[in-house]
C-alpha cells in the first residue's frame, strides 16, 4: 500500500458509520488531459454512501490532503452512465454529479477498474449505455466521413498543382590528360533540390590495382557542376600503371 492510500484510507476511516464497510476506493482526476495541477477527488463506495474527499494531483500523483468532504447517500442515487473518461451519476433530485473515470491514472492510488466496474454492475443502464455506445460510434464515423469528404478533393488538387517529384543527379567522370586523375560533372536531371551529391571514383589500373576517392560537391540548380580530381588526392597513385577504366560507384544526395 502506497503512502497516499494509507492518508486516503485513514481518512475515510475517520468519517465512516457504525458498522459502515468500504466496498471499493480509489482516486479520480477531473481533468484526464491537463494533469500537472489537475482537481480531483479520493472517492470511496461503501455499503452506505459516496464519499468523495477533495485533494489535487501533481503530475500523475495524487496529494495527501484534504480539501473537503462530500457524502451522498446511495439511496440518493438514481443511476450512473459512463461517458467518455468519465462517470456521471445522476441523482434522485435531478442534479447530476461527475466523475473521473478509469482512464484517470494515477501511479500512487490504485484500483480505478474495480471502482468503475462497481458503478458498471450496479447503477448503469446496459440498454441506455449501448445506445449511447453506437450513437458515439455513428457519429464518429460520420465525423470521419466528412473529413474525408473534404481533405482528400483538397489532396488532389494539391498533389494536381504540385506533382511530387524526386531530384536526381547524374555524376559523369573522365579521364584527366591521359593519366591518373579525372574531371567530374555533377549535372541535376530531374526536381528542384538543392543537393549534397557524394560520390566514389574508382580507377582500375592495367597491372592490377584500384584506385578509390570520395568527392563531394553541392548541386544547387540545373547548372553543371564541374570537379577536378587531381592525382594528388589519391594514395599510391604512382603505383597505377596506366589506368584502363574509372567508374561511380556509391553516389549518395542530402538535402542542404
Amino acid at each position: 500500500m502506497t503512502a497516499a492510500e494509507e492518508f486516503f484510507n485513514a481518512e475515510v476511516e475517520g468519517l465512516l458509520r457504525p458498522g459502515e464497510k468500504v466496498l471499493h476506493a480509489t482516486y479520480l482526476a477531473r481533468n484526464n488531459f491537463v494533469f500537472l495541477l489537475a482537481n480531483g477527488h479520493f472517492a470511496a463506495i461503501t455499503d452506505q454512501r459516496l464519499i468523495l474527499i477533495d485533494a489535487r494531483a501533481r503530475g500523475r500523483r495524487a496529494r495527501r490532503e484534504n480539501r473537503g468532504v462530500r457524502s451522498i447517500e446511495r439511496a440518493d442515487i438514481q443511476s450512473a452512465s459512463l461517458w467518455m473518461a468519465s462517470i456521471i451519476l445522476r441523482l434522485k433530485d435531478g442534479s447530476s454529479v461527475g466523475l473521473g473515470g478509469k482512464y484517470s491514472s494515477c501511479k500512487n492510488v490504485g484500483g480505478q477498474e474495480e471502482f468503475t466496474q462497481f458503478w458498471r454492475d450496479h447503477f448503469v443502464d446496459r440498454d441506455a449505455e449501448a445506445r449511447r455506445n453506437r450513437m458515439t460510434r455513428i457519429l464518429m464515423v460520420a465525423t470521419m466521413a466528412v473529413g474525408l469528404l473534404v481533405v482528400i478533393p483538397l489532396t488532389l488538387v494539391y498533389a494536381m498543382r504540385h506533382p511530387a517529384t524526386t531530384t536526381t543527379v547524374d555524376i559523369d567522370c573522365q579521364p584527366l590528360g591521359g593519366g591518373v586523375g579525372a574531371a567530374c560533372t555533377a549535372r541535376r536531371t530531374a526536381g528542384s533540390e538543392a543537393l549534397r551529391a557524394c560520390w566514389t571514383t574508382q580507377w582500375t589500373c592495367a597491372n592490377g590495382r584500384f584506385l578509390k576517392t570520395r568527392t563531394c560537391t553541392e548541386v544547387t540548380s540545373d547548372r553543371p557542376v564541374h570537379v577536378e580530381i587531381p592525382p594528388e588526392k589519391l594514395t599510391d597513385y604512382r603505383r597505377c600503371v596506366v589506368p584502363t577504366r574509372i567508374d561511380v560507384q556509391k553516389v549518395e544526395l542530402d538535402d542542404l
